[in-house]
């Protein structure tokens, strides 16, 4: 990092912001150092140096989504999915789901799963108070482009909806198992999916 390797400098930002490492000013230290070397990256472990405390808390809301934007706008994947999720939640801006579901799809167009499960969740659930009605079709649809990018919580998500009944694309109820066994072998210690096969073998 010292040398200018980027990379190194955004690995040390990332640690200096993990709340056993937690270190404010090392974050900014390392983080001031991949900026200067083109590591864009370093923007969400930025956000988190400049506006939050070691267990994550948001402190100072402006700062933090500012900071999220700046990334956003330069297709940082993890900023697009955290400001999506930000507005989704009105977390440091004020709640606009719309926003949400604009910036998650310009995240989900760089592939980034993250931002497909949050549409995901949207849809299969739906947002009353956004008027965003549920629709199975649309929340299987963002599930499947995420497992085929091998996500787990993607995957789980489709066990569940084969699991529930809420079926597409020709699959079963009885798929569920064959989707939570490939999420457990992407995350072994992804704990949903262990829990569904157990139900499921154990009744």
């Amino acid at each position: 990092a010292e040398k200018g390797d980027g990379l190194a400098a955004y690995r040390l930002s990332a640690k200096y912001t993990d709340p056993p490492y937690w270190n404010t000013e090392k974050a900014r230290y390392y983080t001031d150092i991949a900026l200067k070397n083109g590591y864009k990256e370093v923007y969400l472990s930025l956000s988190m140096a400049e506006s939050c405390d070691r267990h994550g808390t948001i402190l100072d809301h402006e700062k933090y989504a500012n900071i999220l934007i700046k990334g956003a706008e330069l297709n940082v994947v993890e900023c697009i999915s955290c400001l999506a999720g930000a507005y989704m939640y009105g977390q440091g801006v004020q709640k606009n789901v719309k926003s949400g579901i604009r910036w998650a799809k310009r995240g989900a167009a760089l592939k980034d799963t993250t931002s497909m499960y949050i549409l995901h969740e949207l849809y299969y659930y739906g947002d009353e108070e956004a008027g965003i009605a549920e629709d199975c079709a649309e929340a299987w649809k963002w599930a499947k482009m995420g497992a085929e990018l091998d996500d787990v919580s993607c995957t789980t998500s489709l066990g569940h909806m084969c699991k529930w009944g809420d079926t597409f694309d020709g699959y079963r109820k009885e798929d569920c198992v064959k989707l939570y066994k490939r999420a457990v072998y992407l995350w072994e210690s992804h704990g949903d999916a262990g829990v569904e096969l157990y139900k499921i073998y154990s009744e």
